[in-house]
């Protein structure tokens, strides 16, 4: 017997980044090309509210400062069973904590690539939900607590930054090359998914304290010369 489709709901904030055009891509193809969902989108405020009591699966889009007030919006609007997700790597699972404790099955699930999601949640029935979810989208996925994915997020940014140096080194040697480019623009679409200067510096500190201090020099010049280089 063929799994339910599920009608799911993307919830944006207001606030757009790379990340989030990635969560709400990555929903959309895995939850409804592959999954066989019913997947639509909305941005959440006052007018979208009466949606929510339509659809089976919440996913949360939006940067971590916005999730709280998503949070406090959707509370006493969902019913028993109902199921919610963040897409954040650096979100604990906790903030969807007044979601939960009304029944609802709130759960951590974030791509990290194209098939392999983050997964966190509170109890084995959202295991169990997340797993499913996870198995019709053709993907893996693997139990990870908020620490873990800190640190994910902290080396994903890192290779995000020595992968712009490499376009940046390979479009300056281009130039003295007669052939002209090497890299040519595709190196700064890499470039413009680097985070913040403030965010890139608190992840590289979270590398700085656990790496082989062999490459302390390296985090350091990062921290120090990455974050803007590229804007």
């Amino acid at each position: 017997m063929a799994a339910p489709q599920l009608k799911v709901l993307i919830l944006e904030g207001e606030e757009a980044s790379a990340d989030i055009t990635t969560q709400i891509q990555s929903v959309q193809k895995n939850m409804g090309v592959i999954g066989k969902h019913q997947v639509s989108k909305a941005v959440l405020n006052d007018t979208t509210l009466p949606l929510i009591k339509h659809h089976d699966l919440l996913f949360l889009a939006a940067v971590d400062a916005e999730l709280p007030n998503m949070v406090a919006k959707l509370n006493g609007q969902l019913h028993p069973g109902q199921i919610v997700a963040h897409g954040s790597l650096t979100e604990s699972l906790q903030i969807l904590d007044d979601l939960e404790v009304t029944g609802a099955i709130a759960m951590v699930l974030a791509p990290v690539t194209s098939e392999l999601w983050a997964v966190e949640t509170y109890d084995e029935t959202g295991a169990a939900v997340a797993d499913m979810l996870v198995t019709e989208m053709q993907g893996r996925s693997t139990q990870m607590g908020l620490e873990h994915r800190l640190e994910l997020s902290a080396r994903i940014s890192a290779l995000k930054v020595l992968e712009a140096l490499t376009f940046e080194f390979q479009e300056n040697i281009g130039e003295l090359m007669p052939s002209g480019s090497v890299a040519g623009e595709e190196g700064y679409a890499w470039a413009r998914n680097i985070p913040d200067d403030a965010t890139l510096s608190r992840q590289l500190e979270v590398l700085a304290k656990r790496e082989d201090p062999k490459y302390a020099q390296l985090i350091a010049s990062l921290k120090d010369h990455a974050g803007s280089v590229f804007r």
